[in-house]
C-alpha cells in the first residue's frame, strides 16, 4: 500500500469517527476535524519552510 493509499484509508476512518453518531463523539472525536485542519495547516507551512 503506497503512501496516498494510507492517508486516504485513515481520512475515510477519521470521517466515520468524527460522525456525531459515533460512539465516544462527544467525549473524543467532537473536534477532530478541526484538530485534523489545524495540524495539516501547520504541516504545510512547515513542509514549505513558511515559518518566520
Amino acid at each position: 500500500m503506497d503512501k496516498n493509499e494510507r492517508i486516504d484509508r485513515s481520512a475515510e476512518i477519521f470521517k466515520r469517527i468524527s460522525n456525531p453518531e459515533a460512539y465516544h463523539y462527544d467525549q473524543k472525536f467532537r473536534y477532530l476535524p478541526n484538530w485534523l485542519d489545524n495540524t495539516s495547516y501547520f504541516y504545510q507551512k512547515e513542509a514549505n519552510n513558511q515559518f518566520t
